[in-house]
């Protein structure tokens, strides 16, 4: 080889080397950025998801739409009343039952507004009526400072995999 192909080709083997340097370098940072973001999305306490969610399927499975009631955090009041609520459990009820069992399977941070946080809890359920006994449930919460409250209940059926 000649001495000027040989240089060129070092040459390029450099900028190449650099520009995979650089390259290497933006992704982990932007790797790193996200890993920490996904690190403070988890902020809220897994023990206190599962208290959440029990707590909601005594009252849904005592049809106590009142005691429910009194969990959902003003916001959400002023979007459904109380005969509202009643006559929608009812009507969940009907269709799948009690939920005889929940596990959680994920929290995700909804945002944040002034102080409070928003966050989504998500279980998996065994319910009595459907064929397939599967559902999901999903509450909506509001922290707002140490104190906790309901924003959302839902129950859908969930198709099994089998």
């Amino acid at each position: 080889m000649t001495p000027k192909l040989t240089n060129s080709l070092l040459i390029l083997i450099t900028v190449l080397l650099v520009i995979n340097i650089i390259m290497t370098t933006k992704i982990h940072s932007k790797f790193a950025a996200s890993s920490a973001s996904v690190d403070e999305v988890v902020a809220f306490d897994e023990l206190e998801a599962e208290n959440w969610g029990n707590k909601v399927v005594a009252l849904y499975n005592q049809q106590n739409d009142h005691a429910l009631y009194e969990l959902f955090h003003q916001q959400a009041k002023v979007k459904i009343s109380s005969d509202r609520l009643a006559k929608q459990l009812a009507n969940l009820y009907a269709l799948f039952g009690d939920i005889e069992q929940i596990a959680l399977t994920n929290i995700h941070k909804l945002g944040e507004k002034n102080s409070e946080v928003y966050y989504q809890l998500l279980f998996s359920a065994r319910v009595t009526k459907t064929k397939s006994r599967l559902a999901a449930m999903t509450l909506s919460v509001i922290q707002e400072k140490d104190e906790i409250s309901l924003f959302g209940f839902k129950l859908n059926a969930r198709l099994s995999l089998d």
